[in-house]
């Protein structure tokens, strides 16, 4: 065999092995691929849990106080049917129904950015419902509207507007 030849030969088995080594490759990228995959798929899981639990533990905090004061509970029913409230009690009810709406729009930004289920983003819905039904509920918002995001605003605004079940 003459150097050509042999040159030739081992210019074969060259791209020979190069063919190998791509495939190779090519596989242990898929793997890695899938592998990620699987990590993104987890960690969104995760985010999506730890994004509703965080937001139920705000929820959860607004509905211990209230069920813990019977002052505020009293406050609280007063200020919802519209009921004429001191000039202390005002202040205190205005408050309460900021923190629900700051509450339901996290829920309501949540869900339009996909980190809330939709079951969850379903149940915490209709019990807003009932609040956006009230009176003065509808009062205060009308107030504070303004002070909220518009595509916030348009989901309020359209709650208050449905006729009642």
């Amino acid at each position: 065999m003459t150097i050509m030849e042999t040159a030739g030969l081992l210019g074969n088995v060259g791209e020979f092995l190069g063919a190998i080594g791509v495939v190779v490759s090519l596989v242990y990228v898929a793997f890695q691929v899938r592998d990620n995959s699987k990590f993104v798929l987890e960690n969104t899981k995760a985010l999506l849990s730890t994004t509703e639990i965080t937001s139920n533990d705000g929820n959860r905090e607004l509905n211990l106080a209230y069920v813990q004061n019977p002052e505020l509970v009293g406050l609280i029913v007063r200020g919802m049917d519209a009921e004429e409230l001191n000039e202390s009690d005002a202040p205190r009810f205005a408050q309460w129904i900021r923190m629900i709406f700051e509450a339901h729009m996290t829920y309501f930004v949540q869900h339009d950015r996909g980190l809330t289920g939709d079951e969850v983003w379903d149940y915490w819905s209709r019990v807003f419902d009932r609040y956006c039904r009230r009176p003065g509920v509808i009062q205060r918002w009308q107030r504070i509207r303004g002070d909220f995001d518009s595509k916030f605003r348009d989901y309020i605004d359209a709650k208050i507007e449905e006729k009642p079940e």
